[in-house]
């Protein structure tokens, strides 16, 4: 399938080529065609691989988002039910620990 992608892109950058070109392309030799037709090649390489890292980054940001998103409605539940959440513990609004108490456990 890459390949067929490919030959028909080359095709493609060919005809845009002689589109672009017009009349200049006629005086342009077999070997210019090949080394413009080459460039516009891997041209498409790079691009297509700066568009996969785009869409790649844009899936690790989604990812963070929705984490986030999700941690958020977690600290809104809780301190709905009248609870707060500090540094990974849940507390209870009014009740004050006893200093020491966590290392009775």
């Amino acid at each position: 399938m890459s390949r067929v992608f490919s030959a028909l892109m080359a095709g493609a950058a060919v005809l845009g080529l002689a589109v672009a070109a017009g009349p200049a392309l006629a005086q342009m030799s077999e070997s210019d065609l090949i080394v413009r037709l080459n460039q516009l090649e891997s041209q498409m390489r790079r691009m297509t691989g700066d568009l996969e890292q785009a869409q790649f980054r844009n899936q690790q940001l989604e990812q963070q988002l929705k984490r986030m998103q999700e941690d958020y409605e977690f600290r809104f539940q809780e301190l709905g039910r009248g609870r707060f959440v500090t540094k990974g513990r849940i507390g209870i609004p009014g009740i004050t620990p006893e200093v020491g108490a966590e290392d009775r456990h």
